[in-house]
């Protein structure tokens, strides 16, 4: 006696293969959730990548900027006070009245936010009596100035120019402050001075020049640099004298 198989014949199997095949609708989102997180975290980090590329740009753009600045003003400050022909402030048969240098003064603006000097053009010092012993000429005069955001330098009679791009960089500080140092001579003299003498012994007063420079980028506040220097200016002045 035969037997039959009831699921002979039948689509039963058939179904059951097909449905083991592929990937269900959960494992499906489950796949694109993460290819989301993947691409999300690169995302994330190409971002993060360009933004701290440009922040970089910036501060070297604005450390680039001010140390250009910082520079310029160094070597003009360390002309200031030159003067053409100092044998005229000594004594000689031709110059019996010895002459202040007229070079040497140093006008800086109540806030410290400008400052004047100047500084001989003569083409030829050893040339006698060449250089003046009055006021400098227009075309001799220097200044650094903090003006609507940016440093402007004097050139002679023709003004003062901008020497930083407010486009990129934004000055928020510029100080200048004079400080001297006044040092007795008193070893310089063969004999002691009187007691309560003014003018002796002879004294010598050095100056130098404190300057603050700061800025920011100009299309981020936050990116931000600072630079202090000092210089020793021209022009060191002796006062006083020994006993006769």
């Amino acid at each position: 006696m035969s037997t039959s198989n009831p699921t002979e014949g039948s689509p039963l199997p058939r179904l059951q293969r097909l449905s083991s095949r592929g990937l269900s609708l959960v494992e499906m989102m489950v796949g694109i959730t993460v290819g989301l997180l993947v691409v999300a975290g690169a995302s994330m980090v190409a971002v993060n990548q360009l933004a701290e590329n440009k922040r970089i740009a910036l501060e070297t753009q604005v450390q680039q900027e001010l140390r250009a600045a910082s520079e310029i003003m160094v070597r003009e400050f360390r002309k200031a006070g030159a003067w053409g022909s100092p044998e005229l402030g000594l004594w000689s048969p031709r110059t019996p009245n010895p002459k202040p240098n007229p070079f040497r003064d140093v006008v800086i603006s109540p806030a410290g936010t400008q400052v004047e000097f100047s500084y001989s053009n003569a083409l030829n010092p050893g040339d006698h009596g060449s250089d003046k012993d009055v006021a400098p000429d227009a075309d001799e005069m220097r200044g650094f100035r903090l003006s609507d955001e940016q440093l402007e330098f004097r050139i002679g009679d023709s003004g003062y120019q901008p020497l930083t791009d407010k486009n990129a960089v934004v000055v928020t500080r510029f100080a200048v402050e004079l400080k001297t140092a006044v040092t007795e001579l008193s070893g310089s003299c063969f004999k002691p001075c009187d007691a309560g003498a003014a003018n002796c012994p002879p004294r010598v007063t050095v100056r130098e020049l404190q300057v603050e420079l700061a800025g920011h980028a100009k299309h981020d506040a936050k990116v931000t640099r600072q630079h202090r220097f000092t210089v020793r200016l021209n022009g060191d002045t002796v006062e006083g004298e020994c006993k006769a």
